[in-house]
């Protein structure tokens, strides 16, 4: 009787273990899945995060590299002026030099001028 009753309790704990086996393992591999996408979603934060600062120092970058350009493009304009008008200048000059008398109210002058 008494290896009757062990019997019967072993063979419901057994009749248990192989209907319950399948949602066991069911319920594991669910909360090894979980578990994955925790760790993974932790993981993907972390990537943004960093993506994320990256993006703010390449704008900063791209910024301070478009201020650049912009100076040095006032720069060239500026030089362009300042050469245009030494050009202007120089031209001045010469004209000045092939107008200058070298022997002064005479009506022999040298070079010739409408002036006289």
């Amino acid at each position: 009787m008494v290896g009757g009753l062990i019997a019967a309790l072993s063979s419901s704990k057994l009749l248990e273990f192989l209907f319950r086996r399948k949602t066991d393992q069911r319920k594991e591999t669910a909360s090894a899945v979980s578990q994955e996408l925790a760790n993974l979603t932790v993981a993907l934060e972390a990537m943004r995060k960093v993506y994320s600062q990256e993006m703010d120092k390449s704008n900063e970058r791209q910024a301070l590299i478009d201020k650049l350009y912009k100076e040095n493009k006032s720069k060239d304009r500026t030089v362009l002026k300042l050469t245009t008008r030494n050009a202007k200048k120089d031209l001045e000059i010469e004209r000045l030099r092939f107008m200058k008398c070298e022997i002064r109210k005479c009506p022999g002058r040298q070079p010739p001028n409408k002036e006289y």
